[in-house]
């Protein structure tokens, strides 16, 4: 849903909507102010809702490079052209010391005459540098990868659409801070507002821990426990 109408929702709910006398109580951008709030607040326990995809020219070498301006490297896709046309994919592996590059320049002779990638690691210190296996040697064409990126929603206009699955927990934060202004005082409003801060909260703890479920399931089903077969005596 656009946010632009997750406002309107949310004026309508606090009553603000009477005709000729629109957004009286709280405007249009207090409201949307209220929106980008809950959204940097939920996003990091949902990063995968919030990607933006990047075209990056592969560095010759094994060291890590950036992903131009990308905060934290979600996934790469794999192998690309310039244009961000997917070639292949490429497996995703561990950082640790058995893919470290001892600092050799590649030579092209020891690839062929083609490079083909196979995998990736992202540094575990600095999740916006990544690295190819094997390195892409010196002197050979260039190569792209199609980076998948965690994208701060920081900018979030009314244009901007909101993941379906935070829709109901960001309308409740927005709920909470527009009464939060008019319960100086007034305890029934305090309580109200209260109230759909506890409902934000629910919502996003049941959010948080449907996905750590559905994590675990992926898991078990994508690495399935062999049962130990008795040996006869």
């Amino acid at each position: 849903m656009k946010a632009g109408r997750i406002v309107e929702d949310v004026s309508r709910d606090l009553n603000d909507q009477e005709l000729g006398y629109e957004y009286t109580r709280w405007t249009r951008a207090q409201l949307m102010s209220y929106l980008r709030e809950a959204l940097l607040d939920a996003a990091p326990y949902a990063k995968d809702l919030f990607l933006e995809k990047k075209v990056v020219r592969v560095e010759p070498g094994g060291g890590w490079q950036k992903a131009c301006s990308c905060t934290e490297i979600l996934k790469i896709e794999g192998v690309s052209d310039a244009d961000g046309r997917l070639l292949y994919s490429l497996q995703r592996l561990p950082d640790d010391d058995s893919y470290d590059w001892e600092g050799r320049r590649p030579g092209r002779c020891s690839m062929g005459s083609v490079w083909k990638g196979q995998g990736y690691a992202v540094n575990s210190v600095e999740d916006s540098e990544f690295r190819i296996a094997p390195p892409l040697p010196g002197g050979f064409p260039d190569a792209y990868v199609l980076v998948r990126c965690y994208a701060v929603p920081e900018d979030a206009s009314e244009g901007t659409d909101v993941p379906s699955e935070l829709e109901a927990a960001v309308k409740q934060w927005m709920l909470y801070r527009a009464l939060s202004v008019d319960s100086e005082n007034n305890a029934a409003i305090t309580e109200l507002a209260m109230r759909h801060r506890q409902s934000y909260t629910d919502l996003l703890n049941r959010m948080i821990q449907r996905r750590k479920d559905e994590e675990a399931e992926r898991e078990r089903r994508d690495h399935p426990v062999r049962p130990v077969q008795k040996q006869a005596g």
